[in-house]
């Protein structure tokens, strides 16, 4: 039994517990529901009684209130008088248009995420994509023949972006970098944004063909088509050559073999001097229960068949695929900011020490972890990483030292 303390003192309490968590389904069917019809919209200008909203949307009234009974209960509208609702201060977030996009991201979870949940045994049994058991084809392939679909999510990235990369940009130094390509990068926010910053600087956005007009129109709004390029393709088969290559919440969306091959074709692409910058959430190598990361790596799971990594996972890939990691910023928004450039050829076999062992890698060896202070969480973690030819004591022909900032935490 787990030695962190019990939320529930008592069979009954236990009992009340599990059985919330299995309403779990009936809490996204409301809410989707209520999403699609549109109900947020149609109550925002005051109450209104529910055969009155099911003459107008052409729905069951008898079911339609007892839907709304149901969101009643869970805070998005409340009963002024018998049969007549209102829209709470939560339920108002349901808008179309209301900041964050939820009824959008609403939708997305009824329609596409909800039956790809219902595969989870079937991924969890196999190591196969829940999405395309429960959809018969990929998540990207779904968004292509899905245009609704592909619209809603896309604008759900553009949200998101728009709302960290201010952060992103102030908390990194892009000034060094004359030409940035976003790789996988959407519409373009992170490269707008970075260029309005460093006037100095050109870029590409690189992308599916079905986003890059996205793209283009989003940099001539900002007026950056003179110093931004868009170009079109497939990340796992070229990418444009840049002297810092962007993955901003890529590799999460892949499996390891994946995300290796998108590395692989960044380290082909990487100009000399070059670095590579991972924007990605982190996992620390323990979890604790409530964390939100949780949540959105069984997202990536269920959807990609991908996965939110530690940084140690993250440092597996990038020393696999010819990668030196050089340094970590964590910022506000969870973000943190991966920054790894070419190691040199001597280093290219080395292989992952978070666990603070050597491993073997064809006479070459990475130093274990040094100069660690605050490993517990207490003060910012440095850690010196050397890759070398030789025996741990001797070490010769050393070719890379890199310091590595971590921010407070464990890293497993």
């Amino acid at each position: 039994m787990s030695s962190q303390a019990d939320p529930v003192d008592t069979p009954h309490a236990a009992i009340a517990a599990i059985h919330a968590l299995m309403d779990g389904a009936r809490n996204t069917q409301l809410v989707y529901v209520a999403a699609k019809l549109g109900l947020a919209d149609v109550l925002y200008d005051g109450p209104r009684y529910s055969d009155d909203i099911a003459a107008e949307l052409g729905v069951n009234a008898l079911v339609l209130r007892r839907l709304l009974r149901g969101l009643v209960n869970r805070g998005l509208v409340a009963e002024e008088r018998a049969g007549a609702f209102s829209l709470t201060a939560v339920g108002q977030y349901l808008r179309a248009g209301a900041p964050g996009a939820l009824r959008e991201h609403a939708i997305r979870s009824g329609e596409v995420q909800y039956p790809a949940l219902g595969s989870l045994l079937y991924a969890v049994e196999t190591g196969q994509s829940a999405f395309e058991h429960a959809h018969g084809t990929d998540f990207w392939d779904y968004l292509a023949a899905n245009t609704e679909v592909n619209n809603s999510f896309n604008e759900g990235m553009t949200v998101r972006a728009e709302a960290i990369v201010d952060e992103i940009v102030s908390a990194y130094d892009f000034s060094p970098f004359a030409r940035i390509v976003d790789v996988g990068g959407g519409a373009g926010v992170l490269l707008s944004r970075i260029l309005e910053v460093h006037s100095a600087s050109t870029g590409i956005v690189y992308d599916i063909p079905a986003i890059t007009q996205k793209a283009s129109a989003y940099l001539a709004r900002r007026g950056l088509s003179g110093r931004a390029e868009v170009i079109a393709g497939d990340f796992f088969a070229a990418v444009p050559r840049g002297d810092l290559l962007v993955l901003m919440a890529v590799l999460h969306a892949w499996d390891n073999e994946r995300a290796a091959l998108i590395l692989r074709q960044c380290r082909k692409a990487l100009e000399p001097n070059g670095r590579v910058l991972i924007i990605e959430d982190l996992l620390p190598g323990k979890v604790d229960g409530g964390m939100r990361l949780i949540e959105t790596d069984l997202s990536m799971l269920v959807i990609h068949n991908g996965q939110v990594r530690t940084l140690a996972e993250h440092e597996e890939l990038l020393v696999r695929e010819g990668f030196r990691l050089e340094s970590v910023i964590e910022t506000r928004s969870f973000d943190s900011l991966i920054t790894a450039s070419a190691a040199p050829e001597l280093c290219r076999n080395a292989r992952s020490t978070a666990a603070g062992r050597p491993r073997p890698c064809g006479g070459r060896r990475l130093v274990r972890w040094r100069g660690a202070t605050g490993w517990n969480g207490t003060g910012t973690t440095t850690i010196q990483v050397r890759c070398c030819r030789g025996g741990w004591n001797s070490c010769r022909g050393t070719c890379a030292l890199s310091s590595i900032m971590l921010p407070p935490g464990r890293y497993g």
